[in-house]
């Protein structure tokens, strides 16, 4: 018994530091999948108290679909971290941009915790336009 007490600190670390790897490994691959597009252009318009609205432009000769779900993400010391995904439960809801026409978004992002403190935030949006599947970003200041 003494001999596993002195071997359990090692094991709580390790599984510590093999977890630090895999949330990198994640984050690693998940920023690459992270694009900017000129036929598809993703902007913050206002931050309100609130609100966040959200400006979605289509430069393409092709209509889009998307789903109201975005994640958001705050700046730290070494990169992005992952706050939350929004909306949560709400009903399946398809939004629509015509080829080359826009069209604003207003997400109630006071619900989402951690976004009340300042700083530099992102609004992460998967989108697929063409068949191509790819993630836009469109930063803010709090």
């Amino acid at each position: 018994m003494k001999q596993f007490r002195k071997v359990l600190p090692a094991i709580g670390i390790g599984l510590l530091l093999l977890l630090v790897v895999a949330i990198t490994v994640f984050t690693v691959w998940f920023h690459s999948k992270i694009e900017t597009s000129d036929q598809l252009i993703l902007t913050v318009e206002e931050v309100g108290e609130k609100t966040l609205t959200l400006k979605i432009r289509n430069n393409s000769d092709s209509e889009i679909y998307f789903s109201p779900g975005f994640e958001l993400e705050r700046r730290g010391l070494i990169g992005w971290y992952w706050i939350s995904l929004y909306p949560k439960g709400e009903p399946a809801v398809l939004n629509w941009v015509p080829a080359g026409g826009e069209v604003e978004v207003s997400i109630p992002y006071r619900t989402v915790p951690g976004s009340g403190l300042p700083g530099r935030y992102r609004v992460v949006k998967w989108f697929k336009l063409d068949g191509r599947e790819f993630y836009l970003t469109a930063e803010f200041q709090k």
